[in-house]
């Protein structure tokens, strides 16, 4: 598997035919996904909630998610991006959500970092035995460790499914807060032990953190994609066409970059090779030389490049003395 890079259309302007546009302009810059959000104001927020983004629009949560979508009218975007050979999923905040999710087959779910500690949803996915993307944004150890209880014993288990998206729950994300070492925390203190991959949830503008991200080991990436840039809200930090192209071939570049499938990371490569035996030092003779005379590091003999096998490499120069000649040796020739 290399970086896997997901265009997220949030709730693509509660416009279906916005949607199916994003679809169409997302699927020829090489992304492997497409998700939107799933959900209604009426389950999601109090009429007076206020708003904790730094985005403009309405003044609180539920004049800014009243007008969402009816979960069925997302099953043509859906249909569509298979149809492109893209994965399509959702970030779900709602049992409806996912019982609409599983009538359309899906192969994956995503967890917002704000519902990290609805242990109700995230059993819910749980059972469904799909793959589940969990954002970890504004959480502590904690947080993380309790939500992956219920994603662990509530369904059938596999860890390879589990990806922990590290995150920083702010929008738009400024440069200074994105916390890339996140990516390595997450897996060092969690993902590693269990086997689970990590990712990153990128609310960052431009594509300058795909590879930084992947190079600091994400091997998922989560971007926001809009057909509409400058429009205002996400659109204002989101990719479009172009940007996404370069958004992935950072990626893609960075994973080549990181990850050689030829040899294991503590072994050389093939194509040093070359360079380890002709860069390296081996002892050679700086005059002729007759058999059984003393060679004497600086007088007779010196260590040089190559170090082509068999040769005594210059690991073996503890001393100036290097004992005597089994036979005679021409000036230049490795001993």
């Amino acid at each position: 598997m290399s970086v896997r890079v997901i265009a997220e259309i949030g709730a693509a302007n509660h416009s279906i035919d916005y949607a199916l546009e994003c679809v169409k302009q997302a699927a020829g810059t090489g992304v492997w996904g497409i998700k939107n959000q799933l959900y209604s104001a009426d389950t999601l927020v109090a009429r007076d909630a206020p708003r904790y983004d730094r985005l403009p629009g309405p003044a609180n949560q539920y004049e800014q998610f009243k007008d969402a979508l009816p979960y069925e009218a997302w099953e043509p975007v859906f249909a569509d991006a298979r149809a492109r050979g893209l994965e399509v999923f959702a970030s779900c905040w709602d049992e409806a959500a996912v019982e609409w999710c599983e009538s359309q087959d899906v192969g994956w779910y995503k967890v917002g970092s704000a519902d990290i500690t609805n242990h109700r949803l995230l059993s819910q996915i749980a059972k469904t035995g799909k793959g589940v993307m969990v954002s970890t944004g504004a959480t502590t150890q904690q947080d993380i460790s309790d939500a992956l209880y219920p994603l662990i014993n509530a369904g059938p288990y596999d860890d390879s499914r589990i990806v922990l998206m590290a995150c920083t729950l702010s929008y738009p994300c400024d440069m200074n807060d994105a916390r890339l070492e996140r990516i390595g925390w997450l897996h060092d203190t969690i993902g590693a032990r269990l086997g689970m991959a990590v990712g990153y949830s990128d609310h960052t503008p431009g594509i300058s953190t795909a590879g930084l991200a992947v190079a600091a080991g994400a091997t998922y990436l989560e971007k926001h994609f809009t057909v509409t840039p400058g429009a205002g809200g996400d659109h204002d930090f989101a990719l479009d066409k172009d940007g996404m192209v370069g958004y992935v071939w950072a990626a893609e570049e960075a994973y080549r970059m990181t990850h050689s499938a030829e040899v294991p990371v503590e072994l050389p490569l093939p194509s040093e090779m070359a360079a380890r035996e002709r860069a390296r030092r081996s002892l050679h003779a700086t005059t002729a030389i007759e058999l059984g005379e003393g060679l004497v590091v600086g007088e007779n003999c010196a260590f040089l490049r190559p170090a082509t096998l068999p040769s005594i490499g210059a690991e073996e120069w503890t001393q100036d003395y290097m004992g005597e000649a089994v036979r005679d040796y021409e000036a230049g020739e490795q001993i």
